[in-house]
């Protein structure tokens, strides 16, 4: 299945808001911030699936404007099941000069045959901050899947005015 999640943030008055958001089946996105005067955004990627599915596409896209603070986060650990063709997931991050995006993610688990590859693409404008994370277990244990899964591919590159500063890429 492909599905999408587009996430656009701005600030009014010192406080950052969702100005955008669009997502189709298996996604939805939270707003999960405490308090009214609370200047960070907090939110929260939720899903109807078990987990990422043979034959999965996921696109996401995620653009801050200037002088944001955006906290991002997942409702589970995230399930790669056995698979034959495989799953990709893309994601294309801006973040806005002088804003902070932080996205906390659960662990991804495969299960034994899962097959997936991640591309992360992330450009950041003058004086911005970046915590980007990403777990990756080694299967389920009490399975007797420990790397039992086929394939994990992530590609992580993040730019700087259209430079690359870092890129990681995880293959296991």
């Amino acid at each position: 299945m492909n599905s999408k999640v587009a996430i656009h943030a701005s600030a009014r008055n010192g406080k950052t808001f969702l100005k955008k958001s669009f997502y189709t089946t298996r996604f939805k996105i939270a707003d999960i911030t405490e308090g009214k005067h609370t200047q960070v955004l907090h939110l929260m990627f939720m899903s109807s699936s078990p987990g990422i599915l043979d034959g999965d596409n996921y696109d996401i896209d995620i653009s801050t404007d200037a002088d944001t603070a955006v906290k991002m986060y997942t409702q589970s650990y995230q399930r790669l099941f056995a698979m034959k063709k495989g799953a990709a997931q893309s994601i294309n991050v801006n973040v806005g000069e002088s804003s902070f995006l932080c996205y906390l993610p659960h662990p991804t688990v495969p299960h034994c045959d899962a097959s997936f590859t991640s591309k992360s693409r992330i450009c950041l404008a003058d004086n911005a901050i970046l915590i980007w994370c990403e777990i990756v277990t080694c299967g389920r244990i009490l399975n007797h899947e420990k790397f039992l899964f086929t394939k994990y591919h992530s590609i992580t590159e993040i730019l700087h005015k259209g430079k690359l500063i870092i890129k990681d890429n995880l293959y296991l």
